[in-house]
Parts: structure tokens; sequence; C-alpha cells
């Protein structure tokens, strides 16, 4: 049933006084006033009860810029290997630059990958994905 067939549903269980609809205590109907103003309360409180019981929420997206979102799951990430290597999990290459043991960056790979999933699983990517 769509938004619109259920909610005609819910008007007419509170213009019938139901006490619940679907197990959920239902608004009481309006006593006064001319019919025209009882169906047109019934039908703004069977909206308010729908959205408020039914409907579901609408998924939140959070784009943020790529290379402050690569910068934040990659210190994300390098304080997880450093807590798991302490301190050992780092080398100087052939250049003299400073950088991550084999086996540090094949972990720091994995845990970058994983906090990049559990971001956009809650909403939150890169401006560019």
């Amino acid at each position: 049933m769509n938004r619109s067939e259920e909610i005609t549903v819910i008007i007419k269980a509170i213009l019938d006084w139901d006490e619940t609809y679907r197990g959920i205590k239902l608004p009481n109907a309006q006593i006064s006033g001319t019919s025209l103003q009882n169906e047109a309360y019934a039908r703004q409180s069977a909206e308010k009860f729908y959205d408020k019981h039914f409907r579901l929420a609408e998924p939140k997206v959070i784009r943020i810029d790529n290379s402050d979102f690569i910068e934040l799951v990659c210190e994300l990430a390098d304080k997880v290997v450093v807590a798991q290597f302490g301190g050992t999990d780092k080398e100087d290459d052939v250049n003299g630059d400073t950088i991550y043991t084999d086996t540090a960056q094949d972990f720091f790979n994995e845990v970058y990958d994983e906090f990049e999933y559990m971001l956009n699983q809650k909403g939150i990517f890169s401006d560019i994905d």
C-alpha cells in the first residue's frame, strides 16, 4: 500500500473512532465543527501519524571535499597502524623518505578500506564518488 492509500485508511479509522491502527494508538477525531472541518482535521492527523510511525527515513548523504576525505581516512588508518605496530611500522626508502614497512603498508591499506567502507555505509562520501 502506498502512502496515499494508507493515509486514506488511517483517516477512515480516525473518523470511525478506532483506537489503534496496526497496533499503534490513533489520535482522537475532532467532534466539533462541520463535516468538512472534521475530515480536514482527520487528514492532517493521519498524515502526521503516518509520517511519524511508517515513513522510512530519507537517507542522508554528506559529501566531503575529496582531499579532505582522503586526509581524514588516512589519519584514522595511520592511528590504527601506529597502535598495532608500536613504532616499528616505518622505515626509510632509497630516497631517504619515511614509508611504512611492507607489512604495515598492507595493514594500512586494509584499515583504510575498512574506514572508507564504514563512512560510506553512514552516508559520508568523497565529493567525487
